[in-house]
């Protein structure tokens, strides 16, 4: 079960939370094979000026809509792509996210989402 936080900027309406939510989703259940109705995500609204992201090594701009993901998994379940043939992914292993604002997001636009996978493991001595 991959639980998923979501950290938005304040300012989306709830069907472009769900929107957003779902896309993520989507994209989780398409690139690591896990069963739809593993789903788990908490959205979380931040007031402008709050969700700071810069790239140092990168060189990327991001705009103030930026959109921090986090997923957490257990060990055991494969962090790996299901299939080597799928389309290009980001560099965090996803399939292109959805826009964060309704409307189509152009290739010019700025990276607009950071994802980080966890792995959790468990000791059981």
């Amino acid at each position: 079960m991959p639980f998923v936080r979501i950290d938005v900027t304040q300012g989306r309406t709830p069907v472009e939370l769900r929107a957003l939510s779902r896309g993520i989703h989507h994209a989780i259940v398409a690139d690591y094979g896990i069963p739809e109705r593993d789903y788990f995500h908490v959205l979380t609204e931040h007031p402008a000026g709050q969700i700071l992201a810069q790239d140092a090594c990168l060189g990327l701009e991001r705009t103030p809509d930026v959109v921090m993901i986090q997923i957490l998994t257990q060990a055991g379940r494969s962090t790996s792509p299901v299939s080597s043939a799928s389309p290009a992914r980001s560099p965090q292993g996803l399939r292109p996210l959805p826009a964060t604002r309704a409307g189509p997001r152009r290739h010019s636009d700025p990276p607009c989402h950071v994802v980080n996978m966890s792995v959790q493991t468990f000791d059981s001595t």
